[in-house]
């Protein structure tokens, strides 16, 4: 992973990557901060997956979203995961690529359809019965 990504790019198949890196701190006294990572990837205005990476002094987790869904629940990658995660060398594409192959590689019980709404059923008076 790189220190610093493209902010989005195109790919020729039409997906679409987009990365949004903060920082923050949660001890001025101690120095201690954390960087979050959003990578996302846009197939089609309906079917969006992002990848919430979290390094901070006192963890790492790693969380995968389809449609804002949560698909995996909050995962501690191994210290070989994190090795492979954090390779110097691997591009924005790379970097969503190797998170959603390693941590979530079966997502068919994630439905990628748009929500529907539900719809209004009318109820019925019970003072008229």
């Amino acid at each position: 992973m790189k220190g610093s990504f493209e902010s989005k790019v195109t790919m020729p198949n039409g997906a679409i990557y987009s990365c949004n890196i903060s920082k923050g701190y949660y001890s001025h006294v101690l120095g201690q901060h954390e960087k979050t990572y959003w990578l996302e990837r846009e197939i089609s205005k309906y079917n969006k997956e992002s990848v919430l990476i979290c390094l901070s002094d006192r963890s790492v987790f790693i969380s995968i979203y389809i449609n804002k869904q949560d698909a995996t629940g909050i995962i501690h990658p191994t210290d070989k995961q994190l090795l492979g995660l954090l390779d110097t060398n691997l591009s924005l594409e790379e970097t969503f690529e190797y998170c959603r192959n390693t941590f979530c590689p079966d997502l068919s019980a994630v439905s990628t359809k748009p929500k529907t709404k539900p719809t209004i059923k009318a109820q019925p008076d019970l003072f008229e019965a």
